[in-house]
Order: structure tokens, then sequence, then C-alpha cells
């Protein structure tokens, strides 16, 4: 180094000390690097090299200066050769130019008797290698893996994994020499080597199977932690490829589990048991143990079928006693892993997992949200028959303390599943946890038509109590499809669902939470349906009515309203058919003394009562085809008119002393609009249909109508082309004058069929149509505003 050039040293001082003009400094440097890198003094290049590529980590290029870090490169100086490398590995790239002059540099520095200048080029070559300096280098790089010095065989292995990267044709010449190494004396060169065969394994793991056997003893033999991790991965590769592996492997993989104090190694273990088929399901192995039996006979056959069955369970039992210390660990990261390890588990041991279902259940109290969901999806899997109600009840209460369901203590107790005490910890704070939460109920108790669920009505109960819970959204509508469906497959549900959807719908605290940013009052769309459908369990027909067109539901979103009005026809059909739940005998009217059932009997509906309900739900029906839904402005409308028309039908209807108000036959008749019941249909019913014979579903039942956007383009190349011939012809003056006119005539005669075609067209809105659209709108208004005028002015002459 100059005396007076700047080290790097002093060039960071620099920068820190002008911290307010740090670029003006910073360029000012550039440019004495520039000076200094073109002097032939190889100090002062090393050092302005280095200060260039510290520059180049903060930002500023170095490309420029390509050159002269080969210069620096090739020095004999290896203090020198250093900070070439290290520059050429920060800065090069795979298009650089001179890459090409360093193919002859790096060949003579892995042949140098200095084994540090060997090191230096072969840690440079992994980072700027390219397809050709792989190819004219894989051979001298192939060559040094018998190198005498382990420092450098280990070097080489690893570099050439880059090279095989770049050029993968190496790697056929290569692979006898990377075999052979597995073998090696020293410890640091058969982990490299097991590395690099770990890696190239993950594209494909065949190709290494006949590594198998020297694999297998560095298994048994090695102390190693971390070589052995990375070997059993690679046996967890090749175990599918070759099932023999596995009866193998189950001993040494046995052994590891039980005797490593190492718990990155043990997880290694137990995740390579389960996912490469040393542990097999409980009914493959039920049905092994029947073919045993069977072929008994056989003896030895059987026995040693026997034998690997026991050593399996002992490898189970391992698994699971690990990983319930996994579980128990107080490390956060091992405790996920545990975790996600029983989910890998569960679906070929759930016994096995099952037995540690305490310790599972109080990881979902963790205040870690990552543990709580895999321990979330753990338990959502572990669900049985047995044990739904004191689990989904365990999630309710911790999601929602004040809004549990109660679940039947006494079939859990007598079942041995015993509720978990819960710790103070809340995680009803938490509200994606408990949307997610929540999720996992539905799915799991809707699961093959809900085959988990043994108490239907307690479901009911669930789903009622999951839609309340605050802060938590995005449920609602999963929550009705699945009321909708329960109560259209469960007919003895019915009744239960009715009582208490009523009461939902007659929340008032719920109704409020449309206010909420998250909220589930989608549910009222199917709490509606069902009170509407099932309108004869209604309890309380006239409350509901009332509630149903009230003014607050105009914060409902327009389905439910739409729902709402819906509902609201079909219980004021049954109620004054007498149709709704009748709770006492005494409000009943007889109407054939020889009939005695409920079938003989109407409920005794007052005149007065009558009209009142009637004119309540014509109000509520008249305030909403003022919505600005279309759909409920419809259904509000509809609803009524035949609400006037029961009116006007029933206004002259006499009082019968002795009998009282009878509401007439034809008013009755509105019933028959809701008649029928709904069932629910196999979605794979319309296959099972024999198609009819002559029908054919693909061919066109009417023509297809001609393409406008097709139609358009032609019109417009034909205009393209005729206005083309007419400038032609005007232009060089073909035909003279007459030829002049016929150009004329044709373009005035395709414009003309152009207006034609555009006056037909609906998607063309031209002005004339425009202003004709405008007329008939005028003059639609006309007799509105006669007939307006006209009421005034008769109001006018009866005020006068």
């Amino acid at each position: 180094m100059s005396f007076f050039q700047k080290s790097l040293h002093d060039l960071i001082r620099g920068i820190r000390a002008n911290a307010a003009n740090e670029d003006r400094y910073i360029r000012a440097c550039l440019d004495e690097i520039r000076s200094e890198v073109k002097k032939t003094d190889l100090d002062v290049k090393a050092v302005a090299v280095a200060k260039l590529f510290y520059l180049h980590m903060l930002g500023f290029d170095m490309g420029w200066a390509a050159f002269h870090v080969v210069e620096v490169m090739s020095s004999h100086v290896l203090t020198h050769k250093r900070i070439g490398y290290i520059a050429a590995a920060i800065s090069f790239r795979q298009d650089t130019n001179v890459l090409m002059l360093c193919t002859n540099l790096i060949k003579k520095d892995l042949n140098s008797n200095k084994y540090l200048e060997t090191a230096l080029a072969l840690n440079g070559l992994c980072t700027i290698v390219t397809p050709d300096l792989g190819r004219d280098l894989s051979p001298d790089l192939i060559a040094m893996m018998n190198h005498s010095r382990p420092y450098i065989r280990k070097r080489v292995i690893l570099c050439l994994y880059k090279v095989f990267l770049k050029y993968p044709e190496a790697l056929r010449v290569a692979y006898g020499s990377l075999k052979s190494r597995l073998d090696d004396s020293d410890p640091s060169v058969v982990s490299a080597a097991v590395n690099v065969v770990c890696e190239l394994a993950r594209k494909n793991p065949k190709s290494y199977l006949p590594l198998a056997p020297q694999l297998f003893t560095i298994l048994t033999t090695s102390t190693n932690n971390w070589l052995l991790i990375k070997i059993v991965k690679l046996f967890g590769a090749l175990c599918p490829l070759e099932p023999r592996l596995i009866k193998k492997l189950i001993p040494p993989i046995t052994n590891l589990i039980q005797t490593t104090s190492a718990m990155s190694l043990a997880y290694e273990c137990i995740l390579t048991a389960i996912t490469g088929g040393m542990i097999t399901p409980e009914s493959a192995e039920v049905g092994n143990a029947a073919v045993d039996g069977a072929n008994a006979t056989l003896g030895k056959s059987a026995s040693n079928s026997a034998n690997g069955d026991a050593i399996e369970s002992v490898l189970t039992k391992a698994c699971v006693r690990k990983l319930k210390e996994f579980i128990s660990e107080n490390d956060q990261n091992l405790k996920y892993l545990g975790l996600f390890a029983l989910c890998k588990l569960l679906p070929l041991r759930p016994h096995a997992v099952g037995e540690h279902r305490a310790i599972i259940l109080e990881c979902l109290e963790d205040r870690d949200s990552s543990i709580r969901m895999r321990a979330l999806e753990l338990v959502s899997a572990m669900i049985t028959k047995k044990s739904v109600m004191v689990i989904v009840t365990h999630l309710l209460k911790q999601i929602d303390p004040s809004n549990a369901v109660a679940a039947d203590v006494a079939v859990a107790e007598e079942d041995n599943h015993h509720q978990p005490t819960s710790s103070n910890l809340t995680i009803s704070s938490d509200s994606g946890y408990a949307q997610q939460v929540i999720h996992r109920i539905l799915d799991v108790c809707s699961k093959d038509t809900y085959a988990i669920v043994i108490d239907y009505e307690w479901y009911i109960s669930v789903m009622i109590a999951c839609v309340k819970i605050r802060g938590v959204g995005k449920v609602g509508e999963r929550v009705a499809e699945q009321l909708v469906d329960l109560c259209v497959r469960v007919p003895e549900l019915r009744a239960f669902a009715v009582d208490n959807l009523m009461d939902l719908i007659l929340d008032e605290t719920f109704l409020k939470s449309t206010a909420w940013e998250k909220n589930n009052t989608d549910v009222l769309f199917a709490a509606a349906w069902i009170v509407g459908e099932y309108a004869s369990l209604v309890s309380t027909p006239k409350e509901l009515i009332g509630y149903l067109v009230d003014s607050k539901i105009s914060y409902l979103p327009s389905t439910v309203q739409s729902a709402y009005v819906q509902a609201a026809l079909k219980v004021y059909a049954a109620w004054i058919a007498g149709r709704t739940k009748k709770e006492t005998a005494d409000d009943l009217l007889v109407l054939d003394e020889h009939n005695e059932s409920e079938e003989g009997k109407l409920r005794l509906i007052s005149k007065q009562e009558f009209e009142e309900v009637t004119e309540s739900l014509m109000d509520g029906m008249a305030a909403l085809c003022a919505s600005i839904d279309l759909e409920v402005q419809e259904r509000a409308s509809t609803s009524l008119q035949i609400l006037g028309l029961i009116k006007d039908l029933t206004a002259d209807e006499p009082v019968d002393d002795s009998t009282g108000w009878i509401i007439p036959a034809h008013a009755l008749d509105l019933c028959a609009l809701f008649a029928g019941e709904l069932r629910p249909v196999n979605p794979q019913a319309q296959s099972l249909l024999p198609l009819p014979e002559g029908l054919d579903l693909d061919a066109w039942i009417h023509d297809p109508e001609p393409d406008l956007i097709s139609g358009g383009s032609v019109f417009e190349q034909d205009v393209e082309d005729s206005l083309e011939l007419a400038q032609d012809e005007v232009e060089f003056g073909y035909g003279g004058d007459n030829n002049q006119n016929k150009a004329t005539a044709n373009v005035e005669r395709v414009g003309f069929s152009g207006a034609e075609r555009k006056k037909n067209d609906p998607y063309y809105l031209g002005q004339a149509k425009a202003v004709e659209d405008e007329e008939a709108c005028r003059s639609s208004r006309r007799p509105q505003a006669r007939l307006v005028q006209s009421v005034i002015q008769a109001a006018y002459t009866i005020c006068h």
C-alpha cells in the first residue's frame, strides 16, 4: 500500500465522519479508487479492490472493475489472492465477460503446491461457476477427490455440488469417486459426501439406492448427530422406493429414538419412521394379524411376522413416548414440532395418540397462536362419537366462557372422558383463533353427513352458541347451511330447531350485532326459512309476525330481509288456518264434533285480533316496499297485495253469536300457496335417471343467433375496403368522372347499410335512438301527470 493511499479502515472512518455529506464523500473516494486500480503496483491495486467491494456492499456498482479484480486474483501473494477471490465472489455474475479469463487461472491455483491457494480457488469457484467453467474444470476437481489432505478433499466434494448444478454431465463421471468418499477415513470428508448425496437425492432419490449399504453402515457406526440426521432424512426418501429397507431400518431407528439425547436427531428419526412407512396403519396391522392366524400352520413365517409386528409396536411406543416429552418441554419450538409429528402419526395410530389427549388439550391454551392452531388441528382429528360433546364444549368455553353450551357430563364420566380443567388464560380475545375453532367444529360434526353427532339437539345449540360469540364473523353462512340441511333431513328435530331459532330471531342483542364489523347475522336467513317452512311448530305466531316485519330489520342484509318477508307470510297463513302450535285446549274451536283430533279443531281467533294482526303485517310490508333491494321490494309488494285481498274478502263477514267469528274458507286458501314438504335430494339423483330415447342434449333447440360482434367486424372491414377502393379511384383517376361517381355512390351505399345496422342494433346508442327513448319516456309520463292533475282538481272542488 502506498504511504499516501487511504486504507479500508480510513475509508470506513471517513464515511462515518462525513455522515452529513456521505454521498459526496463516497463519490470522491470512488474517483480515487478509479485512479488507484490503474496503477501497476499490486499492493495499491489490492487495497483499492478491497475498498471497492466494501462500497459494492453499500450499493455502488463495481462491474467496471472486473478486469482489475482478475489481476489481483493472479497475484502470487496469498493476501492479494484472497482479496481478489472475495471480490470476484461478490461482484461477478454469470454474464461477466472476464470469466473466460479465469479458467486457466483457477486451474493453476487448483494444482498449486500451497493448499491454502487451492482452498481459495475452490471457495471462489463455488460462487462464480458457470456451465463453461464446470465443463473445463470438472476433470481437475474429480481428480482432486483423492487429494492427500482431507481438508482439500472435503472442499472439493462441496465445490462439486455447485458444479453439478451448472453442469449436470459431470455427475456421471464423478459418481464413482463420490461413492468411494463415503468410506473415507476422515469423518469430515464422509460428512461432506453425505451432505452432497442428500441434496442430490432431493430431485431423484432412486439413483442413489445403490448407496444404501454404505449409508446403513454409517448410520449404525457414526456418533455425529448432524451426519446421522442427514442419513435418516435420506433413508426416509429411499424407503418408499425399496420396501425391504423398512424392516432393516426399524431396529437402528428405534435405538436412536430411545438412546439419543439430541432432540433434533430424535425428531428426524420419528418423522422418518412415520413418513417412511415404518409404522403401518392400525387397520393394516389388524389385517396382517388375521392373515397370520389363518396361516399359523406355516410356523416360521407366522413367527417372523409376529416378531416384525412386535418390533413395530416397540417403535410406535418409543415415538409416542418421545413426542410426549417434546410437548411437555417449555421450549415453544420443541412443543410445536411434537404436535406436528403427532398430527402425522394420528392417521396411522389414533389410539396411541389418543392416550395423551389431556396434554394435547392443554396446548390449546398456550400463548403461542401457532401452537394453539396445531393443537386444534390435532384435537379436531381426535374427536370420536364418545368424545365429541366433551371436546366441543371445552373449545366453546375456551373462546367464549360466558356462552358455552352445557355438555352431558354424565355421558362423559360414564365413558371416562373427563373434561380437563381450564387455566385462567382466556383465548376469547383472539378472533382469528376463535373463527378457526368454529370452522373446525363445523367441519368435524358435518363430516360424512353428521355421522359423528349423536345428539342433534345439542348440535343445534352449539351452532346457535357459535354465531352469538362477539368478534367472530364469517361463520353465519356455514351455520345457516347446516341448520337448513339438518331440519330437512331430521323431521324429529324441527320442533326444537323452530323454538330455538325463533328465540334467536326475537333476540334484540343479536339483532344489534349488525353494527359490529364482524357479525353472523347471515344465520338469520336460515332461521327465517325454518320458522316459515315449519310454521305449524311456532308457539307464538303473533309476536313472531310482528317482529319479522319490524322496521329494525332494515339493518339486516337484503337476503335476510327477503327471507323475513316470505317467512312472515307463511307464519300468518298457518296462524289464520289454525295450524300453528296449540298450547292449550281452551284456545281451540271444535269444527267437527265427531272428530276430536287436532285436525278437527281450529284456533279460535276473534275478528278484532285478526284485523289487528293483518293491519300490522300490511304496514310492515308497505314499509318494506320502499327497500332499495329489488328482491325485498318484489316479495313485499306481492305479499301486500295478497294481504289486501284477504282483508277485502273478510271485511263484510258477520259474527255468529253462538260460535263467534270464523275465518272464511276463501281466506284459508292462502295456505295452499305454501303446501307441500321439501325433502333432501341426492346430488347424484339426476345422473341416475335414464336418458329418453331420441333426446340429444348437445343439439341446438333453436338455431343460434348471429354474432353481433363478428358481424360488426365484417361490416367494418367492408367499409374500410370500400373507402380504400374509392380513395384509389379518386387519387389515380381511374375511369374519370364516372368512376369517381361510382366510388362516391359505393361509399354512400356502405354508409347507409351501416346506419341501418346501427339503427337495428340494440347495443348501439345513437343520437336518434336516444331522442326516441326520451320522447317515449315523456309520453309515458303524460297520463300519470293528467291523473295527478285530475285528483288535485277534484280535491279542490270538494274543499270549496
